[in-house]
């Protein structure tokens, strides 16, 4: 009982202090809207991008990635410069001063809320202060339930592990998902490691698994989970002279083509914008089809993250408490 009333004390505060950090996307394919074609003078500086991984991707490099796009880019506008950071030094970065001029970034770094510009031709709410869009989404993963030697119907508490990867709330996914129960919960190495020794018949994981299995040549079933994903590549402007603003815009403008997005396949990762990147019936084309139904604000900020996967694995473990409390942010 006392352990429940702390739960239930715990909860009630994470949710006065960040609630307004979350928000449910409804959408089948979201909407991404640039509602005029913007006739600006050319940038006769330099456009300095900055690149953060802080969540596993799919195959080769999202930065790399994004470097060949700026090269293209680069051929009709301004020189982009590109440098990678991890989420610890960009931050300190920014506390130093150091301010770019567009960030590409994963979910949980609201630190870069205070640097953002609004995006006033683009609305996705998931990336949303104040009803105004800070940030869109340039690629993403998918979460995947995999099955060495099951058809699904017989999953239990036993024979399923849930991987965890950096900056990923998998059991977000898993609690939507309908999944409830004392889970095992291993490291992303170490539960693919364990589900293809046989220790598990059933894995919750990512893109990144189905890429490492492929690689193995070991053989899976691949179910793509749509109610939840955080599996998302942003990138916002924080350029504030006029004309890079608006050379930052043409190069998101740029990055969200579909010639662009259709080739995400390159490095693994699917978009929010098309259904037409994998072609045939594979799991990754399975999981294109559909955009996540739920996922977490952009700008959630660090000291909130640590509640809100607390609260996720209580969820998933059957605290009706945890339950009601992370449901109530995706209402």
């Amino acid at each position: 009982m006392k352990k429940k009333l702390l739960l239930m004390r715990k909860g009630l505060i994470w949710l006065l202090t960040s609630a307004i950090l979350l928000f449910t996307c409804f959408f089948a394919y979201p909407a991404l809207n640039s509602e005029q074609v913007r006739e600006s003078k050319p940038h006769a500086g330099i456009l300095r991008l900055w690149h953060i991984d802080n969540f596993e991707g799919g195959i080769g490099s999202r930065g790399s990635f994004l470097v060949r796009c700026a090269r293209d880019f680069e051929k009709e506008n301004c020189f982009i410069l590109m440098t990678e950071h991890t989420q610890e030094s960009a931050e300190q970065a920014l506390k130093d001063g150091n301010i770019p001029d567009l960030i590409s970034f994963g979910t949980y770094f609201g630190e870069i809320a205070q640097y953002a510009q609004p995006l006033k031709d683009y609305r996705f709410e998931a990336a949303q202060m104040n009803g105004q869009t800070y940030a869109v989404p340039w690629c993403r993963g998918s979460y995947f339930l995999f099955s060495a030697d099951g058809d699904f119907q017989d999953m239990t508490e036993s024979n399923t592990v849930i991987s965890v990867g950096k900056n990923a709330l998998a059991d977000g996914c898993a609690y939507f998902s309908g999944m409830i129960g004392d889970f095992e919960h291993k490291t992303s190495l170490q539960a693919y490691v364990s589900f293809m020794k046989g220790d598990y018949t059933y894995m919750l994981g990512t893109q990144r698994d189905l890429y490492r299995f492929a690689t193995r040549n070991f053989e899976v079933q691949a179910k793509p989970l749509n109610e939840f994903c955080d599996l998302i590549q942003y990138i916002c402007i924080t350029a504030r002279e006029t004309t890079a603003y608006e050379a930052g815009v043409q190069f998101i403008e740029y990055l969200l083509s579909e010639s662009v997005q259709k080739t995400l396949d390159e490095i693994g990762m699917l978009s929010m914008y098309t259904a037409d990147i994998y072609g045939t019936e594979t799991a990754m084309s399975l999981a294109e089809k559909e955009c996540p139904k739920k996922m977490v604000n952009a700008f959630l900020a660090g000291e909130a993250k640590e509640t809100i996967f607390e609260v996720a694995r209580n969820a998933v473990s059957g605290d009706k408490i945890s339950a009601k409390n992370f449901e109530n942010l995706f209402q």
